[in-house]
């Protein structure tokens, strides 16, 4: 705290990088790490200095050379507050009395810092853009696409999207359609088409890839087998699960003769034909396969390993498909509690245990520790996510469920806000194609709470709620008080 006013009283923190190609030297230093992590937590600036030549050698060799952006990136990776340096123990020991009477952990430090050195980056980026744009000269496709890959691992989808169309469309114009610059292009469009919910516009690009890389590199090589499992996944998300089958058994065993059974992006293939197999009803086929990618990496990775929690978690939501709920519930518990330990308790991987423990426990009827769980998720997604991140919503939809489904329905006025509003804030996010979208309107459908009328959508009034009136106007909903959220949901 003393440290954080302190910071926000000055207004600014400098760091002095030293070597921009050697950014640990500075970052590898625990003060550093948190001093930067006090800034973030403080909201003020932080201005990243380098000498003018390291800067000029920085915006060559960096951002428009694909190499030393991969090295950069590779070295922010490796950021861990448990292995840096302080001075002696006692420095040590001193931020990590700090970090406990803050209730953070080193995880959140290195989250934090991270974040905070990408945001760097791509400023630094968007302002030589800018200078390019100015002098009238065409960006580099490297400058673009990195400065995508920056937006898009920072969240900000919408902000990458032109930046990797215009980087697609300059590499097609300056080098062909077979050019690996191009190729590079197509995937990363692609992909965040894919994760932003436009299937029908990711669709041709990652076909346009898979066909590609299999010209370029032949069927074996790890691109194409990449290309192959984000093409077997996007047929998996638009619901065309007979035809995911094939490309996602295609990945999986040229994988396992290429790569091995060891291999990380074997037990994903494996992990990923499971979730194709369950969701075509197929529990006991994908059992073996998730039990097989646990098994695996349990023994590869080790038991407190994120891939690892991962696999316990979707073998775990596996036993609750095939109602097999106090196994399930072991596995749910063994996931929550490493995870708490090792990635802390606002981690996004945590806050998903926490989600599914509550889910597990409402489909036993255990709805008072079930709303718990549910609650923590919800009020900690809000504050490490947002109000309008994907996940918040899911979590608003659970514990709408949840709500709804407690003998006598005592919340349903706060099931029907939440609802509501998570349907209002993926309208305006997501929009009316998203999956997460179609999902909270068929749910409000269900439940009553929405009916559609000559092709809109109208809320129903619920007399128990303190609305009076709610509309919805084509697939956008306008004129909403929410009192019991404490918030008035607008569109941007």
């Amino acid at each position: 705290d003393d440290l954080q006013k302190q910071i926000k009283a000055i207004g600014n923190t400098a760091l002095i990088l030293e070597q921009w190609d050697n950014v640990m030297l500075t970052l590898g230093q625990m003060w550093v790490m948190w001093e930067i992590f006090n800034t973030a937590q403080a909201q003020v600036e932080l201005n990243v200095l380098l000498t003018p030549g390291q800067r000029a050698n920085f915006i060559e060799n960096c951002l428009e050379t694909t190499k030393d952006f991969k090295s950069i990136q590779a070295s922010l990776a490796t950021i861990d507050a448990n292995n840096a340096l302080t001075a002696d123990d006692i420095d040590r020991q001193f931020i990590l009395d700090r970090m406990q009477r803050e209730d953070r952990n080193l995880v959140e430090v290195n989250t934090s810092v991270l974040n905070v050195m990408r945001k760097w980056l791509a400023q630094e980026g968007l302002q030589h853009l800018s200078s390019i744009r100015k002098k009238g000269n065409t960006p580099s496709t490297n400058l673009l696409n990195h400065l995508g890959l920056l937006m898009r691992d920072q969240g900000n989808l919408s902000e990458a999207e032109p930046l990797f169309r215009e980087a697609l469309a300059t590499s097609k114009q300056i080098s062909g359609d077979r050019h690996p610059d191009t190729f590079v292009s197509i995937n990363n469009l692609g992909i965040l088409l894919h994760a932003q919910g436009k299937l029908d516009e990711a669709a041709p690009l990652l076909t346009e890839a898979l066909a590609t890389s299999r010209q370029v590199w032949g069927d074996q090589h790890p691109k194409t087998l990449f290309c192959i499992s984000n093409f077997g996944m996007m047929l998996l998300t638009q619901g065309k699960l007979a035809e995911a089958e094939s490309p996602l058994r295609e990945a999986l065993e040229t994988r396992r003769q290429v790569l091995g059974n060891q291999h990380q992006d074997t037990l994903s293939s494996i992990s990923i034909l499971g979730e194709l197999l369950k969701h075509q009803g197929n529990l006991d086929d994908a059992a073996p396969l998730y039990r097989e990618a646990l098994t695996t990496s349990r023994q590869v990775l080790g038991n407190r390993h994120p891939n690892t929690l991962l696999a316990i978690s979707n073998l775990a939501v596996l036993l609750q498909d095939q109602g097999r709920f106090d196994d399930a519930l072991v596995l749910c518990r063994e996931a929550l509690s490493t995870k708490r330990q090792v990635l802390g308790n606002r981690h996004p991987d945590t806050l998903i245990s926490i989600s599914n423990l509550g889910m597990l426990l409402k489909a036993q009827g255990k709805f008072g520790e079930a709303a718990v769980l549910s609650r923590e998720a919800l009020g900690t997604r809000k504050q490490v996510l947002g109000n309008r991140h994907p996940d918040t919503l899911i979590s608003m939809n659970n514990l709408a469920a949840l709500y709804l489904q407690q003998p006598g329905k005592p919340h349903k006025k706060e099931a029907f806000l939440l609802l509501l509003v998570a349907v209002q804030v993926s309208l305006d996010e997501l929009g009316a194609s998203h999956p997460y979208t179609k999902s909270l309107i068929d749910h409000a459908l269900k439940v009553g709470f929405v009916r559609i009328d000559n092709g809109k959508l109208i809320i129903v009034e619920d007399t128990s709620a303190t609305v009076s009136k709610y509309l919805f106007l084509g697939w956008f909903l306008v004129g909403v008080a929410v009192g019991v959220l404490g918030a008035r949901m607008r569109r941007r």
